[in-house]
């Protein structure tokens, strides 16, 4: 396990207090169930569950809706775990997450979203109350094959960040995420503006997207001094409902005049694709590409200057697969669905070194209850082949989660 980590959406998000408030109120808002739909960019399958209220009409203007639509959404994952992991209780219960979602389009052209940590709006946050707010974009669509999206979103970059905890099969991403994606910032939520496009219909064709950020995070204004941005890309390629590829980049840039100065420039490739066949599915996923960061990980001072300008990053590469399978049980009743699960990963941070791959396993197994519950087991195994990284330790856990999400 990664220790002290900054990224967000780690297990142990607590809830504190008057947190319960939140969760009565957020029970009794998303109990008119309806529809899932949504998506988040570059992964289809990654809808969020909605009760729709209509208005009234919008007018015969060209791209106005017949009528408004407002979505709201949410979830509530209730988390126990049990771990050997070093500074961490040896058995905990936790809000693990609490969300809010409301989507409100107004026209067949326009659309907004927002959604919101209630339990950090509660508890006033680890990092302040900016840490709240998830997502925040306005959506404009003149033609699905050009769209456009501004606001605080995630990066087009992985199909399993993608992948919303709402549909993701384990109840963390694992440790490749938790390092390339949040901590090296290659992906995560951030402020900025993209394009997106489709050509062909939702299960079979190809989507596109293109989109500029401020590179400092979510909740984060522009650090850098000459506006230096990140520039993600990604291409989705499905030519049939069961197979979907992936290929996607993304370039930081860096204020080379910076106090702590870096390399000008930093980028990471990564490649992924999804198979299902009945109620099997299979995802794989590969990333390789700069550490920008290589001073963050202990062992390696030889990629350290004292003034720290890093001129020379090292790579850093992952590879990870998770396959599932659906199976109806107690002689097919319906909504009870039985879901093995297997997740394993490699991380390594630098390629140049001997060791010091971190690996991850985790077995487990899903109880979906209805169309909007899930009992998630899952056991997490983390080693590494070195004892040279501090950064991470071995640690076995043990998960038990109910899921909510609308």
């Amino acid at each position: 396990m990664r220790k002290q980590s900054p990224g967000p959406e780690k297990t142990g998000e607590q809830m504190h207090g008057g947190s319960w408030v939140g969760f009565a109120a957020l029970v009794a808002c998303v109990l008119a169930a309806g529809e899932v739909s949504g998506q988040e960019p570059g992964e289809v399958e990654a809808g969020e569950g909605a009760t729709k209220v209509q208005g009234g009409k919008d007018g015969d203007g060209r791209g106005e809706a017949k009528t408004a639509e407002a979505k709201v959404g949410g979830r509530v994952h209730a988390l126990w775990m049990a771990t050997d992991e070093e500074g961490k209780p040896g058995n905990e219960l936790l809000m693990n997450m609490v969300r809010l979602r409301i989507k409100y389009r107004a026209s067949e052209m326009v659309e907004a979203a927002l959604e919101a940590d209630v339990a950090e709006a509660l508890d006033g946050g680890a990092d302040g109350a900016g840490s709240l707010l998830r997502d925040a974009y306005v959506r404009l669509e003149p033609h699905k094959l050009l769209r456009f999206q501004a606001g605080q979103f995630k990066k087009p970059f992985s199909r399993l960040e993608l992948r919303s905890k709402g549909k993701l099969e384990t109840i963390e991403r694992g440790v490749t995420n938790e390092y390339v994606i949040e901590d090296l910032l290659y992906g995560e939520r951030d402020i900025g503006v993209m394009l997106d496009g489709r050509i062909g219909s939702r299960k079979k064709g190809i989507g596109y997207y293109l989109g500029v950020f401020n590179g400092a995070g979510k909740n984060a204004d522009e650090e850098d001094a000459d506006g230096s941005k990140d520039f993600v890309a990604r291409v989705v390629v499905e030519p049939n409902k069961r197979l979907s590829i992936g290929l996607n980049g993304s370039l930081k840039t860096f204020d080379p005049t910076d106090e702590i100065q870096k390399a000008e420039t930093a980028w990471m490739s990564g490649a992924d694709f999804r198979f299902k066949m009945g109620g099997f599915r299979l995802v794989g996923e590969g990333l390789y590409g700069e550490n920008h960061e290589p001073c963050s990980i202990a062992g390696l001072p030889n990629k350290c200057r004292v003034d720290k300008v890093y001129l020379d990053p090292p790579m850093v590469w992952s590879a990870l697969l998770l396959a599932t399978y659906k199976v109806p049980i107690c002689g097919g009743v319906p909504g009870l669905i039985l879901e093995p699960v297997l997740k394993a990963e490699v991380l390594d941070p630098d390629s140049e070194v001997d060791g010091g791959r971190i690996y991850g396993v985790t077995p487990g197994v899903n109880l979906h209850i209805g169309e909007f519950t899930r009992l998630m087991i899952d056991g997490d195994l983390v080693f590494t082949d070195s004892d040279t990284h501090e950064d991470w330790t071995e640690a076995k856990r043990l998960m038990v989660q109910l899921a909510f999400d609308l």
